[in-house]
């Protein structure tokens, strides 16, 4: 009988261990291809979360811009009308509030 040294020194040995060692390489690199592809995927999602958050923040920034430009007409016009009734002049009006 031979010995275990012997066995694993066969050429068919050795051919079956490099075939193993190719398929375990090809396997590494398979892997390393799905994670970076993933991490690509994950990074491209974190951008657009952060454009969707931008265009969020300057919307609501524009939205309220526009909330104060109405309140101070709302302001504006109750102040013509309160200065009209106490009998100031319209041309005075437009002078001290615009709109």
């Amino acid at each position: 009988m031979a010995s275990k040294r012997e066995i694993f020194n066969t050429e068919q040995a050795k051919r079956q261990c490099a075939i193993e060692i190719e398929r375990f390489r090809l396997d590494g690199e398979k892997w390393r291809s799905e994670t970076e592809r993933y991490r690509a995927e994950i990074m491209q999602a974190r951008m657009e979360a952060e454009r969707a958050r931008t265009a969020t923040e300057q919307h609501l920034g524009e939205v309220q811009r526009e909330r104060y430009i109405m309140t101070l007409r709302v302001d504006g016009v109750t102040s013509r009308h309160e200065l009209a009734a106490k009998g100031v002049a319209s041309e005075e009006i437009d002078q001290v509030l615009p709109l």
